[in-house]
């Protein structure tokens, strides 16, 4: 995860005072090339909440993945699951993000929250496909979309974080 990244995961994190259970989406840690052999890079489960059950899902397994998802499209949990539910520096890797996020609605309880952070710039970077940058207007769309399919959410945050590499798209919703 990109410096930038992890410190807006870590700031969702705290200042919300997230705890319970925890739905990473997303979790494989990956491998910090700079660092070389088999270091890999700091995850937001590294800095999880005390007390917390984290739970982390993917598409392949790996560091950090307690289930492998079927469907990178469905999470298998049922509605109102999770206290809370993240995903950073997925969404521009998702075939169809608003169904990945519509899924992540679902899985939080009525007042849970869901965060998103993914780039609005920055390199490509195909894992297994790079096919997205987002926006202001995205945290609109991502709202709407919830409401559509039943699973209406209040956006507390959006940005974009111009002063980095990847102006990290950051959002914050809260179950209604």
């Amino acid at each position: 995860m990109h410096d930038s990244a992890m410190w807006w995961g870590k700031q969702f994190l705290n200042n919300y005072s997230i705890k319970g259970k925890i739905l990473e989406v997303g979790s494989c840690k990956q491998k910090n090339t700079h660092r070389g052999g088999d270091v890999y890079q700091d995850a937001l489960r590294d800095v999880a909440p005390k007390n917390s059950k984290w739970i982390g899902v993917d598409i392949a397994p790996g560091p950090g993945v307690d289930v492998v998802l079927e469907d990178p499209h469905k999470i298998p949990f049922p509605d109102g699951y999770f206290d809370a539910s993240i995903s950073s520096s997925v969404y521009e890797h998702v075939l169809f993000p608003w169904e990945l996020f519509k899924e992540q609605c679902r899985c939080v309880k009525v007042g849970g929250h869901i965060y998103i952070n993914a780039p609005s710039s920055g390199d490509y970077h195909p894992y297994p496909i790079d096919a997205w940058r987002f926006y202001l207007d995205s945290a609109r769309s991502f709202k709407a979309w919830a409401e559509k399919a039943g699973y209406p959410v209040f956006c507390h945050h959006a940005s974009t974080d111009a002063g980095t590499h990847w102006k990290d798209f950051v959002a914050v919703y809260i179950r209604e």
